[in-house]
């Protein structure tokens, strides 16, 4: 049982750093990869470079961001940042420590009029011209985005060598001169896998806000709730705490009332009436200032579990402990799935049924270097982990269980700051 004290306990918000990469580690991973530089398109990617996501980029899809990123290794306190001028007066609450900002013309500008002073201040706050990097973007305002990132790309010698473009389509519509291109999309997943300070306190607050929204959703159940009411109660919750959630939902797996054991995604349309005696199994996704929540347990439905349900429940915690004390740098997921089976195994039959999978988390779901197909990865120190567990059964059996937990060197630490124990309102 939760505390009622949790439910509103939200610490205070950290604030959006003006820088949240690493740059050393950009360096390095494009030094190691032979890449002059790097050109980033997609909204994630920008994001995490720059700190820049105003509202009007979260319209458009991951590969449509409205801003670009472009980096030297050889002039790593030299990037640019390329953007919509409509967005410029974001950066005075929000700023970015990157100090070349090259704003091009919008859509909104009629085709009539030129990319000059008088088209810039359309849409141009008077107080950003009183800054240096404002008067600077004035110089450098641009009729297109194209032709912003040509000068980019020119300025910082990017038309020759090496360049890695995380989406290849934009390296079309510039001219990269002698550059050999390549495809940079994994290698950007790569650099951001590794986690900074500022990322990890941001996420331990989304973390937080879904714990919060899911504790004080099962503490609102009552008699005659449905499933999607229910669903939709988590989703409200959600955005009091301050968090946001995708088109779709946030709950991700089915609980299926006649107790068919498959482990499946819920439809968002299938509906019951939630009884007591059932296992509900919550896995809940959104985000807060763009970074992942993700995870949940399970809910025993009406007060204590009997004995068969309290067995399950605390052979999955105790793998899911095992696993967490294995989380190190080096270790394969093909290890510590077994070190889950292996607990389970002893404690519970059928437990090779069981799913024990893992991902990466931060700005996405599977936030690291993209893997093909079902390939075994190893963890990296600074990493963060998904460490999820299911064990198949009817509607009393069913249970579900994860974790999320930053990889160091010295052990791996948990962001959630609610134990293992499954949920038991409603007695």
């Amino acid at each position: 049982m939760v505390a009622p004290d949790r439910l509103t306990n939200l610490p205070p918000a950290p604030p959006l750093p003006e820088r949240l990469c690493d740059v050393d580690r950009v360096v390095a991973v494009l030094t190691e990869r032979g890449l002059d530089g790097l050109v980033s398109y997609c909204r994630p990617n920008v994001f995490y470079f720059t700190s820049y996501g105003g509202k009007s980029t979260t319209a458009h899809h991951e590969d449509n961001p409205l801003g670009a990123f472009v980096f030297s290794r050889h002039a790593p306190d030299h990037p640019i940042l390329i953007m919509p001028e409509f967005d410029l007066g974001t950066l005075l609450a929000r700023p970015t420590w990157v100090d070349d900002v090259r704003p091009y013309a919008n859509v909104m500008l009629p085709l009539a009029f030129p990319a000059d002073a008088a088209g810039f201040s359309r849409f141009v706050p008077d107080t950003v011209l009183g800054t240096d990097w404002g008067k600077a973007a004035l110089a450098n305002y641009a009729p297109d985005f194209p032709r912003a990132l040509q000068g980019a790309i020119r300025d910082l010698g990017l038309d020759r060598g090496r360049v890695g473009f995380d989406n290849p389509r934009v390296a079309g519509i510039v001219d990269t001169g002698t550059a050999e291109i390549v495809d940079a999309f994994s290698t950007a997943k790569y650099i951001r896998q590794v986690k900074t300070p500022a990322e990890i306190e941001i996420m331990r607050h989304s973390s937080r806000i879904n714990e919060i929204a899911l504790e004080q959703t099962l503490v609102e159940w009552e008699p005659g709730v449905t499933w999607q009411e229910l669903n939709h109660r988590y989703n409200c919750n959600a955005l009091a705490a301050g968090g946001w959630i995708h088109d779709g939902g946030a709950i991700i797996f089915s609980n299926p009332p006649d107790g068919n054991p498959a482990f499946y995604t819920d439809d968002g349309i299938t509906d019951f009436v939630i009884d007591r005696g059932m296992n509900l199994m919550f896995d809940c996704h959104g985000s807060w200032r763009n970074y992942a929540w993700d995870g949940g347990k399970t809910w025993f439905v009406g007060g204590e579990p009997d004995a068969m349900q309290a067995r399950v429940g605390k052979a999955c915690s105790d793998a899911l402990d095992a696993i967490r004390d294995a989380a190190e740098p080096g270790v394969s997921m093909s290890r510590l799935q077994q070190i889950g089976l292996d607990v389970m195994n002893r404690d519970l039959p059928r437990a090779d049924t069981s799913t024990v999978f893992f991902h990466g988390l931060g700005l996405e779901h599977i936030d690291m270097e993209v893997v093909p197909g079902r390939t075994d990865w190893t963890l990296d120190a600074g990493m963060v982990l998904s460490a999820h567990i299911q064990y198949p059964g009817d509607v009393r059996e069913r249970y579900f269980i994860e974790d999320i937990m930053h990889v160091r060197a010295d052990g791996a630490d948990r962001l959630f700051s609610w134990d293992n124990s499954p949920f038991e309102y409603g007695g």
